[in-house]
């Protein structure tokens, strides 16, 4: 919940808040979370590295550049998920993770059918909303 809050305050007007402090909050959560439950391994590390690649990736602009930039981002991002997936012996998970955030992102981002602050929140939730069950 607290990553979807940092999330829609970078979209709004901090970028870096998005891109730095939101990914930090996450990946510590996940890396505790593992710590906690004895599932811990040095692979989870590269994954979280990824994310924190990812999210300083822009996605906006207009026309054709806005649909290539988001396409790159929701691709990049949804690779994520599949990574955390595969390195935490969670294949499906990964898969549907894959699937949630590429479909969420290019859909929420390029059509715009909610209100911006509510796609922000959204687009971070479905981005990340299966990695916690697969520690």
């Amino acid at each position: 919940m607290l990553f979807a809050v940092c999330y829609a305050i970078g979209g709004r007007k901090y970028k870096w808040f998005r891109r730095y402090v939101g990914p930090a909050v996450f990946v510590s959560g996940i890396l505790g979370l593992a710590f906690l439950l004895g599932r811990f391994n040095p692979y989870l590390l590269i994954p979280s590295c990824l994310l924190f690649i990812v999210y300083t990736l822009g996605y906006g602009g207009t026309g054709a550049k806005k649909v290539i930039r988001r396409s790159i981002y929701a691709l990049a991002l949804a690779t994520v998920g599949l990574v955390f997936g595969i390195v935490l012996g969670q294949v499906g998970l990964g898969i549907i993770q894959f699937i949630l955030t590429l479909c969420s992102v290019i859909y929420l981002g390029l059509w715009n059918p909610i209100l911006a602050v509510n796609e922000e929140g959204l687009i971070a939730t479905l981005s990340i909303i299966t990695i916690p069950f697969m520690v």
